[in-house]
């Protein structure tokens, strides 16, 4: 029987990293959540976005200092038996499949922040087009004619 310290190790690791992929999870829910409303909050949506981005930065950070963990497991994993590996391969395929949902859902923010540019967009489109026919119709009304100056008098 090997030595059960790596696995543990690599079983915190995978729920330690987990935990922060949950909060992302969270934020992104909340983040579709805002972008599907008809009247919409741009700050909410940045700040959500803002506190998604820490979260990230902690995630990258976590990976990169659990990675020496993880080669160590890459190395000798094959020497566990299979009882004592299952436990760290469900903690990673959970969090396999955290991460799968969650570029999912970043798909889905993409595509819907897309849709709500291009929505405003065609707004401001068809206020320039207002502006434009206003002008045609009213140009004529913002000049005044010139005045007659009588010099003979």
């Amino acid at each position: 029987m090997q030595n059960l310290d790596l696995l543990k190790q690599l079983e915190s690791a995978f729920a330690e990293e987990k935990t922060v992929y949950d909060k992302i999870l969270a934020l992104s829910k909340a983040q579709i959540e805002l972008i599907e409303e008809k009247k919409q909050d741009t700050e909410q949506i940045a700040r959500l976005m803002n506190e998604k981005w820490e979260w990230i930065q902690q995630a990258q950070a976590l990976e990169e200092t659990h990675q020496p963990i993880k080669s160590s497991w890459e190395e000798v994993h094959t020497s566990y038996s299979e009882d004592e590996r299952k436990p760290a391969a469900e903690a990673k395929e959970a969090l396999l499949a955290l991460i799968d949902e969650l570029k999912r859902l970043e798909d889905e923010i993409t595509v819907g922040i897309r849709d709500k540019m291009s929505a405003i967009n065609q707004q401001l489109l068809n206020l320039q087009k207002e502006k434009k026919s206003a002008k045609a119709y009213y140009s004529n009304l913002d000049v005044r004619p010139p005045r007659y100056i009588d010099k003979t008098k």
